[in-house]
């Protein structure tokens, strides 16, 4: 068999065409540079977190070796004062409380089980452990 006459005898990309595609690439590979560059200036603005879980809160509640008759308050939050309704500690998994609010002036926090109403209030008093709050 013989082959056809008409053959190419010049390269699919040769050229200018090729270095029309170097360039179009050089091009890209700078734009993508330069968003990368540019978004990682905004990455704090862009990029935030909050832990809403009891989970890594280590200040805690410590509950008086001997339990005072009328439990003193232990924080505050909406105008009301708040003190541990019992000093039995409830056993209530960390990822399942939910942040209420955080006391400025003792750093203690205020948490409800999740699935439940909010106003049944706790603080935190160990790993694992919460004492469950009243209004005063």
């Amino acid at each position: 068999m013989s082959r056809p006459a008409s053959t190419p005898t010049e390269p699919m990309f040769a050229g200018q065409t090729a270095t029309l595609f170097a360039a179009v690439f050089l091009m890209a590979i700078a734009a993508v540079v330069a968003f990368s560059a540019w978004d990682a200036t905004r990455r704090t603005s862009l990029e935030g977190f909050s832990e809403v879980t009891g989970v890594g809160d280590f200040q805690t509640f410590k509950i008086p070796t001997s339990a005072p008759a009328v439990p003193p308050i232990v924080l505050s939050w909406q105008g009301k004062s708040y003190a541990p309704s019992t000093y039995k500690k409830a056993k209530i998994d960390d990822t399942e409380m939910r942040r209420v609010h955080r006391d400025e002036a003792t750093g203690l926090t205020l948490y409800y089980p999740a699935g439940k109403s909010p106003s049944d209030l706790f603080i935190k008093v160990e790993e694992g452990r919460y004492l469950p709050l009243q209004p005063k």
